[in-house]
């Protein structure tokens, strides 16, 4: 990736629950950037790219594998990341889940190019796959349980698919392991690693 300069965009990819919206928003804060979440407005790109959410959601119930669920979406997210990092020349960026997994080295490689000039920061709860998938399913029942949903095995599933998928490493420049750690310090740590003063 290219030098990076103070005011160059940050990126938070990771799975589900593991905190990315709540990072984004004490790192928008120290660094007085804005800040994206593209869950947040990739509905409207969507519609306007002609995406079939009836189509999408056959091609997901069909699905056997969370890749095959997740197939019609790729493109869609590629072009969803492109538009809003092109629209949004700096800030702070919250991926979704699947903002920064794919399966065809095409899109990847199109992702990769967008976020040229970006620091692109992977969160996961730990290095060990297993204990990342234990930590952010216990999250996703308590989140699910505040709103009176329970955690399917099929999310759970979705959400080890993101936690193991090798894309995510391919795009990060930097890595942070975030259990058992505030939001703020992990601001820190981020800003640390951008060499910009908090």
């Amino acid at each position: 990736m290219s030098q990076l300069t103070t005011r160059a965009p940050v990126v938070l990819i990771g799975p589900l629950a593991v905190g990315k919206s709540t990072v984004a928003a004490v790192l928008a804060r120290s660094l007085e950037m804005r800040i994206c979440s593209i869950d947040e407005v990739r509905w409207r790109y969507l519609d306007q790219m002609g995406y079939d959410h009836a189509e999408a959601g056959r091609r997901f119930a069909s699905g056997k594998t969370p890749a095959e669920k997740m197939a019609y979406r790729e493109p869609f997210e590629v072009q969803v990341i492109e538009h809003v990092l092109a629209a949004k020349s700096h800030g702070v960026f919250d991926f979704g889940a699947s903002n920064s997994v794919f399966e065809d080295p095409g899109l990847l490689v199109r992702v990769q190019t967008a976020l040229l000039g970006t620091h692109v920061v992977l969160l996961l709860p730990s290095e060990d796959p297993e204990e990342s998938e234990r930590v952010l399913g216990a999250r996703l029942h308590t989140l699910l349980r505040a709103k009176g949903e329970q955690v399917s095995d099929e999310l759970l599933a979705l959400n080890s698919y993101f936690i193991r998928h090798p894309a995510n490493r391919q795009l990060a420049r930097t890595i942070l392991y975030t259990s058992e750690r505030r939001p703020k310090d992990i601001a820190v740590e981020i800003v640390s690693t951008l060499n910009v003063p908090s």
